[in-house]
This record gives C-alpha cells, sequence and structure tokens, in this order.
C-alpha cells in the first residue's frame, strides 16, 4: 500500500524582523483552508568559538522571533497548519536548501541597506536569483495604500523557466480574481539599437510566444482576464535587461 506524498509546504524565512512578521502574515492566505503547513524558518548562525553562554542567547532570540511570527499568523483566526524549524547556517543557504521541500518561498523585504537594481534589499534579491523556486518578497508598510485592484504580471523572457512563471501567473490571477498582463523582455545593447530589423525579428517572436501562451492556456483558465499593456521602448541602451510591454492578444 502506497503512502500519499505530504503536501509541500509554504516557507517563511524569519529572523526577528517585522519585514519577517509582515512575510508570514500574507502567506496565512496562501495556505489557509488547505492541507499545505505553513513552515515558519528560522536559521542562527553560529560564530566560531562560540560559548554555552551565546548559545543560549541566541537559540532564546530565535524561539522568540519564532513566536513573534507564530502570534501574526494565529491573529486572523483562519485554519492554518503551522509548522517550526531552527536550523544552524547562514540565513541564504538555509532557506534554498528548503526549495525541494516547498512550493513557495516567502521573505519580508527589509527596505534597509543597499538596495538593488530589482528594488529589494540584498537578501531578498540573493534568494529571488538563487532560490530556483517559486518566491514571494512582501514589501513594506509603505505599500500598504496600494489599491487592491492591480494586475498579476508574468514575464516572458525567451528562457526555459517561462512555462512556469506564466503558469503561475494564470493561476494567480484566477485565484485572485485578477486581470493577468503577460510581458516580454529582451537584451539590448548599442549595437542592436542601430538594427532594427534585428529589433523588428525579436518583438515579432515575443509577440508570437505571448500569442501562443494565451491560445494554450486560456481555455483552462476561464475566468482570467488577459490586459494588453502599451507598448514601450527601452530607457537606457546599457540597461542589461530591459522589460518591453507586449500585447498580449
Amino acid at each position: 500500500m502506497f503512502e500519499m506524498c505530504p503536501p509541500k509546504s509554504v516557507v517563511v524565512g524569519i529572523g526577528g524582523s517585522q519585514a519577517a512578521v509582515r512575510a508570514a502574515r500574507w502567506a496565512v492566505d496562501e495556505v489557509a483552508g488547505t492541507e499545505t503547513p505553513l513552515r515558519l524558518l528560522y536559521s542562527r548562525e553560529l560564530s566560531l568559538g562560540a560559548d554555552r553562554s551565546a548559545c543560549h542567547g541566541l537559540l532564546a532570540a530565535a524561539e522568540d522571533a519564532v513566536y513573534d511570527a507564530y502570534a501574526a499568523v494565529e491573529a486572523p483566526g483562519k485554519s492554518v497548519k503551522v509548522e517550526f524549524d531552527i536550523l544552524e547556517g547562514r540565513a541564504i543557504p538555509v532557506l534554498i536548501d528548503a526549495r525541494e521541500s516547498t512550493r513557495l518561498l516567502c521573505i519580508g523585504n527589509a527596505e534597509s541597506g543597499n538596495a538593488c537594481s530589482t528594488g529589494f534589499g540584498s537578501t531578498a534579491a540573493k534568494l529571488v536569483q538563487s532560490a530556483h523556486c517559486s518566491v514571494a518578497v512582501v514589501r513594506g508598510e509603505r505599500h500598504a495604500d496600494l489599491t487592491d485592484n492591480r494586475s498579476i504580471v508574468a514575464l516572458v523572457d525567451g528562457t526555459p523557466d517561462d512555462d512556469a512563471a506564466v503558469e503561475w501567473g494564470f493561476e494567480e490571477a484566477t485565484r485572485r480574481n485578477a486581470p493577468l498582463v503577460l510581458m516580454a523582455a529582451y537584451r539590448t545593447a548599442f549595437d542592436l539599437l542601430q538594427q532594427d530589423w534585428i529589433l523588428r525579428d525579436h518583438d515579432r517572436r515575443m509577440r508570437a510566444a505571448l500569442d501562443h501562451y494565451v491560445t494554450a492556456r486560456g481555455p483552462h483558465f476561464p475566468r482570467c482576464t488577459y490586459v494588453p499593456s502599451p507598448r514601450s521602448v527601452p530607457s537606457s541602451p546599457t540597461s542589461p535587461t530591459t522589460p518591453r510591454p507586449l500585447n498580449s492578444r
């Protein structure tokens, strides 16, 4: 008799900050009322030669951080299965190692320190680039006044990850009852800007790819609305990757 595989969890990186608490609170709606557990994962990095007192102090800080996140998860009163883990190691490697047992990694964006070109903090940016699974970066309170009537955006850039990104976009747009915007990106350089035929050919191929996704996936997501986005041009010829909105239909 075969046992059913347990559902993959949604993992939230906990670090004792308010950003981590916000991420835990945001993740509640991702798992509420389902069999998917919400796993609160704290990583602690012990310095070489740390004595027993220092170890106890780090453990106490970890337990406090996990408790604060757990309290935030329980506050809405929704049905959520919660798991806890306190592991030794640096935060990013520990979270990346968790990808095998999760369908989604959540991390709070502290919005402090050196911001990267993505608009995220350095820790969040590194995780997004390295996790090889879906990552949710939960922004801070200064974004709380944004309306809920926003779109789900899926970016197509010609890589093997396009299928997974578009599929996730369709699913999220349907689940959140939100419009879906499909966008394409292309690499740009000064010499390409001097050869319009290259850009026109790429534009044609990207439009064909987006039309294919709408035609192939659309019938499976009848509640999903596709929103054509206005055309735009690269903002800088030296930018390594520039999103270029294209009509999705």
